[in-house]
């Protein structure tokens, strides 16, 4: 039977991340996933600003979004961390709590919308580990990994759910593309986001800077990552720290981009030009391998 997701795509891939988005696409296209697209999905909403201005809100706006894949009859795949923490909250929250399921619902229902609760929330991370399978997505690798070496970020948020086991998973899911994986002592650092809501400097130099610091020790080729916030802000501290005469040049990827790559996707298919630090050596190193 053909998988199919509904898939949330949340506010930062779509509006600066193109090239994750269609390497996410391209990918799954050849795992032979099915992705249904949203239409009318909002901001998830932030699990940060969002929840802290009104959390009576971010409940209502996440049960809108639900609802949209329920109408799909799918499972909703979100590639962020960040859509994965609120839409997750909120559905196990609306599932075990009628109350507020109903109350909820009151308000949806001037919209035209109902949260039903018939539908899971899953992290990519899930989707291809557990949905799709290790053993698949090794056979369908084209272009082995073996030449690389990349640091893995997985963000704040993968740590706060040890059932999941979603660390975990990650680390296998690089491995199963034949990357090696080089540990560095500030893994578990935050990249520096929450931080910048009330202090950038702080945020820039004892978070991002600290954190990229211990990733160059270790001499890697990139650093991969499933989190958009956790991209965008490694990258965009790099430029920043540049202009502070700090300079640092570490290749960010999303998760969906080596896996395009490993399938023997060509990377100006999927936008890979659009990175703001060249992941040129990504490329040439792949090359080398499969020459």
């Amino acid at each position: 039977m053909e998988k199919k997701f509904a898939f949330f795509l949340g506010c930062t891939i779509p509006a600066s991340q193109f090239h994750v988005e269609a390497a996410t696409r391209k990918a799954f296209e050849k795992l032979g996933v099915e992705l249904l697209d949203m239409e009318g999905a909002t901001c998830c909403s932030d699990p940060e600003i969002s929840r802290q201005f009104d959390e009576n809100l971010w409940l209502h706006i996440a049960a809108r979004n639900i609802s949209i894949a329920e109408k799909l009859n799918a499972n909703i795949m979100t590639v962020c961390n960040g859509c994965f923490d609120t839409l997750n909250k909120v559905n196990e929250s609306l599932k075990s709590d009628e109350k507020l399921k109903n109350e909820v619902n009151r308000d949806l229902e001037a919209i035209g919308k109902e949260y039903k609760g018939t539908v899971k929330v899953l992290h990519a991370i899930e989707v291809l580990h557990d949905e799709i399978g290790l053993d698949t997505i090794s056979k369908a690798v084209v272009k082995p990994l073996k030449n690389l070496r990349v640091a893995l970020q997985p963000g704040c948020r993968l740590y706060h759910d040890d059932e999941k086991k979603l660390v975990e998973k990650f680390t296998a899911l690089v491995k199963a593309l034949g990357a090696q994986i080089i540990d560095y002592p500030l893994i578990r650092l935050c990249c520096g986001v929450p931080a910048l809501y009330v202090d950038a400097e702080f945020s820039l130099m004892e978070r991002t800077k600290k954190k990229l610091e211990s990733i160059q020790s270790v001499n890697v080729d990139c650093i991969v990552t499933f989190c958009p916030a956790c991209y965008d802000r490694l990258e965009k501290g790099q430029l920043d720290l540049r202009s502070r005469g700090i300079n640092f040049d570490i290749p960010i990827l999303n998760y969906f981009e080596l896996l395009a790559l490993a399938l023997g996707i060509d990377p100006d298919d999927f936008g890979m030009y659009l990175h703001r630090i060249p992941a040129d050596v990504v490329v040439e190193k792949i090359e080398e391998e499969t020459a």
